[in-house]
């Protein structure tokens, strides 16, 4: 099967990305880190998650339902060693990857780092910038600005809506409700 768009921009309805990054400064004085990966957005993140302090947490943030689930914030209730958690990303890889409904939050319990990766095709990551920009260079990526296009296409496939059901059924889930931020 060819990979399914997640986001497109809607002139040529393709990933708009090309393996960029740059330092976001945030309010407050923190700084993140903005990625946007052309493909292999998963094998990015679990290279990220090896620079951080395990556990980890895991959020899923469903922004739009194709299933019996709600629109919700749903955090799998026990913690994440690096293998589990990179062998979650992997087994979902396509679902995460090609699927626009969700954001994924993946966060350190130790040293407070994240990654989040959004339903744009971008990855924040907070934490050892120093570390991560290493990853980002050693891959080729080049520091230039990410610009999320607008307008903008999300797709919500339904050859993954069995993965969503496998994903809540692996696992107990803490349902709150979505932000607004989160949307």
């Amino acid at each position: 099967m060819n990979p399914l768009l997640k986001f497109s921009d809607m002139i040529g309805e393709t990933n708009p990305y090309s393996d960029h990054y740059f330092i976001e400064k945030m309010s407050g004085g923190t700084e993140r880190l903005t990625i946007a990966p052309s493909q292999k957005q998963i094998d990015l993140i679990c290279s990220l998650l090896s620079e951080m302090e395990g556990p980890y947490g895991f959020l899923y943030i469903m922004v739009v339902s194709r299933s019996e689930y709600e629109p919700a914030r749903y955090q799998l209730e026990q913690s994440l060693d690096l293998r589990q958690v990179s062998e979650l990303l992997r087994d979902f890889q396509d679902f995460f990857e090609q699927d626009g409904r969700c954001t994924l939050f993946l966060g350190s319990h130790c040293d407070g780092a994240q990654i989040i990766y959004d339903r744009h095709n971008i990855i924040y990551a907070y934490g050892n910038l120093d570390a991560y920009r290493r990853v980002l260079r050693e891959r080729g990526f080049l520091d230039e600005k990410v610009i999320v296009p607008a307008p903008h296409k999300h797709y919500y496939h339904k050859e993954f809506d069995e993965d969503e059901k496998r994903l809540f059924a692996m696992g107990n889930w803490f349902k709150s409700p979505l932000h607004d931020t989160d949307v």
